[in-house]
């Protein structure tokens, strides 16, 4: 907080000498014409100075601006750091356990007894036993439930229930 008070002591050495400055121009601008030319001759370096400090202070409470916001902004990073590793504080159990299911998954599948299993069920060739049903199907099998009203009623009311029992053709 160093920062913020010499902020707050240069604005006030600044606020006094503009505070000089103004004073010292309605002195003069109230004393009469020829007052003012002798006085201007005589202290036209006081003019100089007074200006000249007012500059000075400027630069000084623009460095000290410069501060301030280098101050501020570095503050904000803190806060946005330490979120941050919050949020990574929360996401590191959920890396630790994708990592934990995938080690799971490969050694699942690099399983001796895992892969013996796989080769036996699918060496097995179902394709002549589907051929066979396809081949011995009917043209018209099921066609009566499907043009039924029941069916038909059934499917158009979402939630409803249809009860299929026996063979052949009742409903």
């Amino acid at each position: 907080m160093s920062v913020h008070i010499s902020y707050r002591e240069e604005l006030k050495i600044l606020y006094v000498k503009i505070l000089t400055f103004q004073a010292t121009c309605l002195c003069y601008l109230s004393h009469r014409t020829g007052g003012r030319i002798v006085r201007d001759m005589v202290d036209w370096t006081d003019w100089t100075e007074l200006s000249t400090a007012i500059d000075i202070q400027k630069e000084s409470m623009t460095e000290i601006e410069t501060q301030w916001r280098d101050f501020k902004l570095q503050e904000q990073w803190n806060m946005e750091e330490k979120r941050h590793n919050e949020h990574m504080d929360y996401l590191d159990p959920i890396s630790n356990e994708i990592r934990r299911i995938s080690d799971a998954t490969i050694n699942a599948q690099r399983d001796k007894n895992r892969l013996s299993l796989l080769k036996w069920l699918s060496s097995e060739d179902f394709s002549a036993r589907y051929n066979d049903i396809c081949r011995r199907r009917e043209e018209s099998t099921g066609d009566w439930l499907i043009e039924s009203d029941c069916y038909n009623d059934w499917k158009k009311r979402p939630s409803s229930f249809l009860w299929l029992y026996g063979k052949g053709m009742s409903l």
